[in-house]
């Protein structure tokens, strides 16, 4: 049985034509191809799947709000990280 000889410079991961550019990663979080609907059934059956409570969840929500009103931009990230 002869071994068939694969070139180390081949192009690894995916291929060059199946790669997504950023422009069609924006276009999916705008609208995802699925269509809007569906995609939150996923993202609520996602939602309900995590291990975390209901006061965990809540609580995430309230810090982003909350976070998302201070005049400080550029410092959200940091808010919410304390």
């Amino acid at each position: 049985m002869v071994a068939k000889y694969i070139s180390k410079k081949r192009k690894r991961g995916r291929h060059q034509k199946r790669r997504r550019h950023s422009g069609h990663r924006l276009r999916e979080w705008l609208w995802p191809s699925m269509g809007l609907l569906p995609y939150l059934r996923w993202f609520e059956l996602h939602v309900k799947r995590q291990d975390e409570t209901a006061y965990k969840a809540a609580m995430a929500v309230a810090i982003g709000v909350g976070v998302s009103f201070l005049p400080f931009l550029g410092m959200h990230t940091v808010f919410v990280l304390i």
